[in-house]
């Protein structure tokens, strides 16, 4: 190794510098960080690992420890610190401390060199070499901050399977003495082990998630177990060839035989052979699911993306062997609901553009989406409640995925005076919205899955509501159409046979959607169709920290009122049958005439009046001016 030049970092682009981001200043920036080695090779013998001591390759055995002189490593670190500038350095070999008196020697060279002092650095061991607090006081001194470390799995029986050098009492000695000396941890976790009880692995995670609590581990890398070429599991593992799944179709440890070890070996083929009767899709979530769980600090890095790409890999896989022509499903059924004949001819309506976000939250626990912050949104949610109660309102509406269905029968008891749609939540696969009148709950199911799960495949994918209905209320005639329902069903509503589905007042679109423009413009040209209903479309603030927004009234209205929404600064310039529109987080209230249908000529009066609204400003809804896009 000492004949290997430094490698290349300067033509690398800046940014690609900033990869290792366990490394920070005081301001909580990324380093610049390059990788090196002072050796090659490790002097463990994990079963799954093809990295043993002596590897045998094309017949030729190779001594696997190869090792920089400590001149050339100090060399080549002050090459990266003086021409790229570098903070930080991480030594990628396989274990680091694999000769005690040679680390002993290069922490002694960082020191005397002042490099100490000019980077911080880190580095690959296992657990039963970290036990001796001298050396890890030395390499604490000689500027050690951080170490990477394979867990894989807090127990003793498993470790013993894996011919792992350590056990359960080496990992908790060793995480102490490094939390003693300040240097922080990562570990790597390792699922789907042959003859590891699931209890096993869950402990494991419990284990992490409690030192995780305890500040001695910063970084979780989930891993899973694979076929390695030349590993001595996968060598004993020949005549089960079958069971495995390949990333390639014909594939196999055997055929792989005369490739070089580098196209064989961790990142040069993750996926290659995993065993699919253990390592299926429930069990992945199933992992997904105790990391969320038991690592409770989201300020700590867990890397899942191991885990997402198996997923993928066996969705592609299936969707591959099952391809088959899919029955239609029936269309959606769309019922009359009469609650009470309408006794109103203006209603009071209420849009809540909410801030808020969600977190993926995969099968078996719940399908699709949850809401993060949950008790942050529920504050925003009952105030806004309150002050629709306040202000009379008869109908609010709430954007898709903000609601939980903790919070209906609270919103039942409290609020039976007004209409509530209640954006929706996932519950048994459906997206559902909660409706809420007078005091009693109805439910509408999402019948247009969102791109990405348009598919049941196995139990994937969002079920398809097959029902829809028109409500008959005191405050007039609405729909629910949940986002992309709108896009399918609406002209089954304007264009319905029966007067009574067709002659709705309002339509109503909760949304959590990016593509705002489309709806609009859908929503613009529905009115020109048909002049007889308002659509409502409440969205959210953001969606993955992007600004969206896009709450508003469509409706038709005489050019003369167009003009003066605009004038007035409810309404963006340029929207022909747009009335008003939110701006940021913001309670729009407004009423609107349900009696008079179209645009009557010449015009007398408007058909929206009494406009209010509220912004969300330091944790509380205050009354501000309604000149929202001036």
């Amino acid at each position: 190794m000492n004949n290997l030049s430094p490698l290349r970092y300067e033509y690398l682009k800046k940014d690609h510098l900033k990869d290792f981001d366990i490394f920070k200043d005081d301001e909580g920036n990324v380093e610049e960080c390059v990788q090196i080695m002072s050796h090659r090779g490790c002097g463990g013998r994990c079963e799954f690992c093809s990295e043993i001591i002596r590897c045998k390759y094309n017949q030729i055995y190779y001594n696997n420890i190869n090792t920089k002189t400590v001149p050339k490593v100090i060399d080549e670190i002050w090459h990266y610190v003086r021409n790229l500038g570098v903070k930080a350095i991480f030594f990628d070999d396989s274990t680091f401390i694999e000769e005690k008196d040679y680390v002993s020697k290069l922490c002694d060279e960082l020191v005397k060199s002042g490099l100490q002092k000019r980077i911080k650095w880190g580095c690959l061991n296992r657990f039963e070499v970290l036990r001796n607090e001298e050396i890890i006081k030395k390499l604490a001194n000689a500027g050690m901050t951080y170490t990477y470390l394979g867990l894989e799995l807090y127990d003793d029986r498993a470790l013993g399977l894996m011919r792992k050098p350590g056990r359960k009492e080496a990992i908790k000695e060793s995480l102490d003495l490094l939390y003693k000396y300040g240097i922080k941890v990562g570990v790597s976790l390792l699922f789907g082990y042959p003859d590891v009880d699931p209890e096993s692995e869950e402990e494991t995670i419990k284990f992490v998630g409690e030192m995780v609590k305890e500040k001695r581990i910063h970084l979780v890398s989930l891993s899973l177990f694979n076929y390695h070429l030349m590993s001595s599991i996968s060598r004993d593992y020949k005549d089960k060839q079958r069971d495995l799944n390949y990333g390639n179709p014909g594939d196999t440890i055997l055929n792989r035989q005369n490739k070089s070890p580098w196209e064989c070996f961790e990142e040069g083929g993750w996926f290659h052979a995993f065993d699919q009767r253990k390592i299926n899709e429930k069990y992945l979530w199933q992992i997904w699911n105790w990391v969320d769980g038991y690592i409770k600090d989201k300020s700590v890095l867990v890397r899942k993306k191991q885990i997402e790409d198996a997923i993928k890999l066996l969705r592609e896989k299936e969707t591959e062997e099952g391809k088959e022509e899919e029955k239609p499903l029936p269309p959606t059924e769309i019922q009359l609901k009469t609650i009470v004949e309408t006794e109103k001819d203006w209603v009071r309506v209420c849009l809540v553009q909410l801030d808020f976000s969600v977190d993926h939250v995969p099968p078996p626990a719940e399908f699709a989406y949850i809401l993060k912050e949950k008790d942050e949104v529920k504050k925003k949610v009952f105030s806004a409640l309150e002050i629709a109660k306040q202000e009379n309102v008869n109908i609010i509406c709430f954007p898709e995925l903000s609601f939980d269905k903790e919070w209906v029968e609270s919103i039942k008891e409290q609020y039976k005076e007004m209409i509530i749609v209640g954006g929706s939540y996932y519950e048994n696969e459906f997206n559902t919205c909660p409706i809420i009148i007078e005091g009693e709950d109805y439910y509408v199911q999402k019948a247009k899955p969102s791109p990405g799960f348009e598919k049941k495949i196995s139990g994937r994918g969002m079920k398809c509501g097959r029902k829809n209905f028109v409500f008959q209320t005191r405050y007039g005639k609405f729909v629910v159409l949940i986002c992309f329902d709108y896009q399918r069903l609406v002209s089954r509503i304007l264009d319905a046979s029966d007067e009574k589905i067709r002659s709705v007042d309002f339509i109503i679109v909760p949304e959590y959607n990016k593509d705002i423009d489309t709806f609009q413009t859908q929503a613009d040209a529905d009115c020109r169709k048909n002049p007889f209903p308002y659509i409502l479309q409440v969205n959210a603030v953001k969606i993955e920290n992007v600004e969206i927004g896009g709450t508003c009234i469509f409706g038709m209205e005489h050019k003369n009122f167009l003009d003066r929404y605009e004038n007035d600064g409810f309404r963006p310039t340029g929207d022909k049958y747009k009335l008003i529109e939110a701006k940021g987080e913001m309670m729009i209230i407004v009423n609107l005439d349900i009696e008079r249908k179209g645009v009557p000529v010449p015009a007398s009066r408007s058909k929206m009046e009494q406009i209010k609204c509220y912004v969300y400003k330091n944790g509380i809804w205050v009354e501000d001016g309604i000149n929202i896009w001036l």
